[in-house]
């Protein structure tokens, strides 16, 4: 019978944040000197869609359980 491990092998350690931000920086600087601007955006602006605005269904009919004033009333009397 052989032995199931216990536990997942240990995962990679991720590259310090440094790097990616030094990475970034360095994308960014060859970027601009390419020629290249940087949009800027508004806060609160977005340029995706939301999924409602794509897709809109038509809300279903209320259902009315309760029957209507009138009737109740003509059949007390």
């Amino acid at each position: 019978m052989t032995n199931k491990p216990t536990r997942a092998p240990a995962k990679k350690k991720q590259p310090a944040a440094t790097q990616t931000s030094e990475s970034i920086a360095e994308q960014t600087r060859i970027f601009l000197e390419s020629g290249k601007k940087i949009q800027y955006i508004e806060p609160g602006i977005s340029g995706q869609q939301s999924p409602a605005a794509k897709k809109q269904a038509a809300a279903p009919a209320p259902t009315d359980t309760t029957a209507p004033a009138t009737e109740d009333k003509e059949k007390s009397s």
